[in-house]
């Protein structure tokens, strides 16, 4: 695992662990500093940043986080063949649970205001659904907006508008796009900014 230390960080951390079943050992840890040459894997910053980070992905899947009941049932990654775009698929006939690629933002910049996030996404024989989502850290009702996309469509645009709170203890801006069952999801253009409403 690559990371990219910000200059601004106090810790680093790590964890270890299995999905579904079977025993796991650990051995040799071992941390060094290696050139800007290799790759990066993936830097999850906390507290989290109060800008979104990498939404082109030519950095391919860094800042951004994965999460899901069953993430051995699907692969995430960056497809650059043209400009680059993330997807997730399942690469199992009957996947558990769903796949989340998401980032969090500090809600210093946003209390009381409009967030709009835009994507483009395409799907390919998406069999429950995939969405586009913003919304507070526990993302349900009132407290998180989205756009689900079922089936086989082409590149196709979304806006979402989320009203932030005025409260400073809802926890944090979360965003991304999540795969649940069969099929597959791709996600480019991604933007986040604030906005006027009347």
């Amino acid at each position: 695992m690559v990371i990219d230390v910000p200059a601004k960080a106090r810790s680093i951390s790590f964890e270890l662990g299995t999905y579904e079943q079977g025993k796991l050992w650990l051995d040799g840890i071992e941390f060094v500093i290696v050139g800007r040459s290799v790759p990066l894997t993936g830097t999850i910053l906390y507290p989290p940043p109060s800008q979104p980070l990498n939404l082109d992905f030519s950095e391919e899947l860094e800042y951004w986080e994965t999460e899901g009941g069953a993430r051995g049932h699907y692969e995430l990654a960056v497809d650059t063949t043209a400009s680059p775009c993330a997807y997730l698929k399942s690469i199992v006939e009957a996947p558990v649970g769903s796949c989340i690629l998401r980032q969090k933002l500090s809600l210093e910049n946003y209390l009381g205001k409009v967030v709009r996030l835009t994507a483009s996404m395409k799907t390919l024989d998406v069999a429950s659904r995939a969405k586009l989502f913003i919304g507070s850290f526990e993302g349900s009702g009132e407290d998180c907006v989205e756009q689900a996309l079922t089936g086989t469509t082409s590149w196709t645009a979304s806006t979402l508008d989320w009203p932030v709170p005025a409260e400073e203890d809802m926890g944090f801006i979360i965003f991304g796009v999540s795969l649940q069952g069969p099929g597959q999801l791709w996600i480019r253009d991604v933007h986040l900014q604030t906005v006027e409403v009347s």
